[in-house]
């Protein structure tokens, strides 16, 4: 598991997703601030995301085992596993990942 503080790579570092995945994975989350999101990774690693005030399309990638979701609205999500949870990091604007300001948040849902 990574820590935000001791992961530090680029986007250049990003793969594919080395698994085969489904047609596409869907989720919903409800974070902590309110704003609700829904997510769609498809096979080809294609994204949407959807939330009240935004959406977007983009593409997924892995990072150290991270799901990264870079999205055309110019940001970069990261999604690291910690333990039960997920830890949700975002970078606006995208430029800034990964090493400059972010916020961070864990679902609620």
């Amino acid at each position: 598991m990574s820590v935000a503080g001791e992961f530090r790579p680029s986007l250049h570092d990003c793969m594919a997703l080395e698994t085969t995945p489904p047609e596409k994975i869907d989720w919903s989350v409800d974070f902590a601030n309110g704003v609700a999101e829904v997510c769609v990774i498809r096979k080809d690693q294609s994204i949407s995301v959807i939330e009240p005030r935004r959406s977007s399309g983009g593409r997924a990638s892995n990072c150290n085992g991270s799901a990264v979701i870079v999205c055309d609205d110019d940001r970069v999500v990261r999604w690291t596993a910690a333990g039960q949870r997920m830890v949700v990091e975002h970078w606006l604007p995208a430029a800034q990942f990964p090493a400059g300001r972010r916020s961070s948040a864990m679902p609620s849902g």
